[in-house]
């Protein structure tokens, strides 16, 4: 398995985790339920033991780090990509961070990362609104951090993919029209727009059951969803750097032909998946 919208992706492939849980409650999120309020981190040396190993068994050429925050704190982070290098592999690899991360000393961290071989961050911004933010538990503040993040991995040329949840508790076009908004002009390589799925055990699944979330029907917030998609894959200046990426690693073009109408479909070119 592989996410098709990581440019710099090459087989073998390999997805890893460095620990479980996530000291953050989003509303929408099952992770601290399933993980009975726990973060557990891998010491650097344990990864590290386990990325020897795929490396030199299966020959791996990218990883996909799955935590839902990797790392957590700098000094981890800086231990792990300091050893990383010493080791000088030639394989690239990704992460899940939030806003948040690395907010202190944060383009030293960057450049370690992308000195490590990171070439791709991955963050879930979810809205922009911060009456929005604060229904779901989150910080108002992240998405002025988040641009401030995104203006220097431009400036070190990393991919970025930022997603958001349309239908949140309290949401309204004005609200999804304002994170649509931030999304076109935050910076990010690769924007994902979703509709919120209520998962069994989350606190909006237990807040909200049998309860109605926001006014919009879901057909009207796939609308808005696809629209979003639409705007941010034709704007010139995220087409340029998409092709960037793509030229510099054209085998990602062979390896997602056969699956091009599901990533048309994706950016919302394809049919309309949102019925009510």
């Amino acid at each position: 398995y592989y996410d098709y919208f990581m440019f710099g992706m090459k087989t073998p492939y390999i997805t890893m985790i460095a620990s479980r849980g996530c000291i953050y409650r989003c509303t929408f999120c099952t992770t601290y339920a399933i993980w009975n309020n726990q973060y557990r981190r891998r010491s650097v040396d344990n990864v590290l033991a386990e990325i020897d190993y795929v490396v030199k068994r299966y020959g791996t050429n990218y990883i996909a780090f799955q935590d839902d925050v990797f790392g957590r704190t700098n000094d981890w982070i800086e231990e792990f990509c300091k050893k990383l290098i010493i080791r000088n592999y030639k394989f690239k690899w990704m992460v899940i961070l939030h806003p948040f991360s690395v907010r202190n000393d944060t383009e030293r961290i960057l450049k370690l990362m992308k000195k490590a071989r990171c070439d791709t961050i991955s963050f879930g911004q979810q809205s922009s609104h911060p009456k929005i933010l604060k229904n779901i538990k989150r910080n108002p503040a992240e998405p002025m951090q988040l641009k401030k993040i995104l203006k220097i991995t431009n400036k070190l040329g990393l991919v970025t993919s930022v997603s958001y949840i349309f239908g949140l508790p309290g949401d309204t076009k004005e609200t999804i029209r304002t994170t649509i908004n931030y999304s076109l002009n935050c910076g990010s390589t690769v924007a994902h727009y979703f509709i919120l799925s209520v998962l069994s055990g989350s606190e909006i699944g237990i807040q909200y059951r049998n309860k109605e979330i926001c006014k919009m029907p879901k057909n009207e917030l796939g609308k808005l969803a696809t629209y979003a998609s639409r705007k941010f894959y034709t704007r010139p200046k995220n087409l340029l750097k998409i092709v960037y990426f793509v030229i510099k690693n054209p085998g990602w073009v062979m390896r997602v032909g056969i699956k091009l109408p599901s990533i048309l479909q994706r950016i919302g070119f394809g049919k309309t998946r949102f019925k009510e």
